[in-house]
């Protein structure tokens, strides 16, 4: 399991072509871009990560602590089964406040769609360079729903990641 668990975070930076990536980059990048695992599990897994000295953190910035460009990743590389379920023995981090589960809750409950909610956040994140809470925030604004409940979180999200 400790190789696995090298190989997918060789196989995340080298998807980058960065060295250093911001703690919730790594933490979309896995679970909404390459669709790996959910948010909490994308969480865990740099939690692991950094806790078996794969990673260091810096801050709010993420890095290997040794070089990966010497591991070997398979083509289309995908965690296995065992590794995501390791991720559910290790406990979540206790500091992570799952906002962004909250946020597309709100918007399924107003009748979007989850994928099609996501999907549309994940490219409004990449087009104007704001993180995915933003982001989802704009999107259920522009669905009606009254966000007042979401925007100090919001906001502490934000502000705890820089």
């Amino acid at each position: 399991m400790a190789d696995e668990i090298i190989v997918c975070a060789a196989a995340f930076f080298l998807s980058r072509g960065k060295d250093v990536v911001a703690a919730k980059e790594f933490v979309m990048g896995v679970s909404l871009d390459l669709r790996w695992m959910s948010v909490k599990d994308a969480e865990r897994l740099s939690s692991v990560l950094v806790d078996k000295g794969v990673l260091k953190r810096s801050g709010d910035l993420l890095k290997p602590s040794g070089d990966l460009s010497s591991v070997d990743v398979p083509a289309a590389y995908r965690p296995s089964a065992a590794l995501l379920e390791s991720l559910h023995a290790e406990p979540a981090p206790a500091e992570a406040d799952d906002i962004l589960g909250d946020l597309v809750g709100a918007a399924v409950s107003a009748g979007a769609n989850k994928g099609k909610f996501i999907a549309e956040c994940n490219r409004t994140r990449k087009r104007l360079g704001i993180n995915m809470e933003t982001a989802a925030l704009v999107h259920l604004r522009d669905l009606g729903v009254d966000v007042g409940v979401f925007v100090d979180r919001v906001r502490n999200s934000v502000t705890s990641s820089l």
